[in-house]
C-alpha cells in the first residue's frame, strides 16, 4: 500500500519511477494470465460440450497459468504491503514500534523470497529434460513460475523497505517538536 501510494503521488508529479514502473509489470502480467486462463477455460468447456471431443491441453495450459499467476500475484501482494499485516494492531502502535513492525515484515518476506529462488532454481534445474505430457513443452516454463515469483518479491520488498524508511524519517522530520 505505502509503496503504491507513494509511487502514485511520484508519478503524477511527472517523475520517473523505478517502483512505478516495476510495480505495473506484475499487474499487467496478471492480466494477461488472468485472460489466458479464461480463454482456457472457455475453450475447454465449449469443446467439451458443443465438439465431438475435448481439447485435452486446456487442463494442462490451465494448471501452468494458475501456477504463475500464483506466485507473480505473490508478488503484487508483497508491493501493496498486504503480507504480514494485521493492520488493526500495527496501526495502533507508536510511530517507531510500528516502522520496526514493517521492517521486521518486508524482511520476513525478503528471506522467504530468497529461498524460493533457491529452491525453484534447483527445481527448474531437476526439470530440464522433463517435457508436459499434453502440450509438450519442457517442465521449465511452469516450474520458472517459482524463482521468478521470488524475484518478483525480492525486489518488490526491497522496494517497499526504502519506501517504508523514507516515508518514516519524512514523518519524524514533519513532526513538531515538543
Amino acid at each position: 500500500m505505502l509503496l503504491e501510494q507513494t509511487a502514485s503521488s511520484e508519478t503524477s508529479k511527472g517523475k520517473s519511477n523505478f517502483g512505478f514502473r516495476m510495480g505495473r509489470l506484475p499487474e499487467i502480467l496478471l492480466v494477461i494470465l488472468m485472460a489466458v486462463i479464461l480463454s482456457d477455460l472457455m475453450a475447454g468447456t465449449v469443446s467439451r460440450y458443443l465438439g465431438r471431443h475435448a481439447f485435452s491441453w486446456t487442463e494442462e495450459l490451465g494448471t501452468f497459468c494458475y501456477l504463475w499467476l500464483t506466485f507473480v500475484g505473490s508478488a503484487v501482494g508483497v508491493m501493496k504491503g498486504t503480507h504480514f499485516v494485521i493492520p488493526v494492531f500495527v496501526e495502533r502502535m507508536p510511530p517507531v514500534p510500528r516502522y520496526i513492525m514493517q521492517m521486521v515484515g518486508c524482511m520476513a518476506m525478503a528471506i522467504f523470497s530468497m529461498m524460493l529462488i533457491l529452491s525453484g532454481f534447483k527445481i527448474v534445474m531437476v526439470s530440464t529434460v522433463a517435457v508436459s505430457q499434453t502440450l509438450e513443452i519442457p517442465m521449465t516454463v511452469p516450474f520458472a513460475s517459482l524463482p521468478v515469483g521470488g524475484a518478483l518479491m525480492l525486489v518488490c520488498s526491497i522496494l517497499l523497505m526504502g519506501k517504508t524508511t523514507r516515508s518514516f524519517r519524512q514523518k519524524r522530520r514533519n513532526r513538531p517538536n515538543r
